[in-house]
């Protein structure tokens, strides 16, 4: 069972490729500590503070500028007996945007923690589209923010 998400991002393909595979990028959307390089076989390392436990990908493939895929190598999320794979494709439908694709395999049960990683996700990738500057969604969740 997959994890799936799609978006469109309007700025360009080349600084959304550069913020999922920049570690100072990563660090200000995932709002985590990033320690790691973006090559082929090299380990990222997301840790998050707030939780004290960390995230760990292996980057298997760069296609700049359309595809970064990584292998979860150690989760935050309660252990599971199948492969982690994490897919961002980019492409672009259209002249002022970039579809941002996110895939996440290895789910084999659409139970709790599926649907709460699935959500935590969806909040990252728009977290990635308010940090490239595209905040066309903002103005409308503003009023929502200031109420008590």
């Amino acid at each position: 069972m997959d994890i799936h998400h799609a978006m469109a991002v309007r700025t360009d393909i080349e600084r959304v490729y550069e913020a999922l595979t920049q570690p100072g990028d990563l660090s200000a959307w995932m709002d985590a500590a990033v320690d790691g390089t973006s090559e082929i076989g090299a380990e990222i390392e997301f840790y998050y503070d707030q939780v004290k436990r960390a995230l760990k990908v292996q980057i298997t493939r760069l296609e700049e500028p359309n595809l970064v895929q990584w292998r979860v190598t150690h989760s935050i999320w309660p252990s599971r007996d199948v492969e982690q794979i994490v897919t961002w494709t980019l492409s672009t439908p259209w002249e002022s945007g970039v579809l941002v694709d996110f895939r996440m395999t290895g789910w084999p049960t659409d139970d709790d923690a599926y649907g709460s990683i699935s959500y935590k996700w969806a909040c990252f990738i728009f977290r990635l589209k308010v940090y490239l500057g595209d905040q066309r969604e903002i103005a409308s969740l503003l009023p929502l923010l200031s109420k008590p």
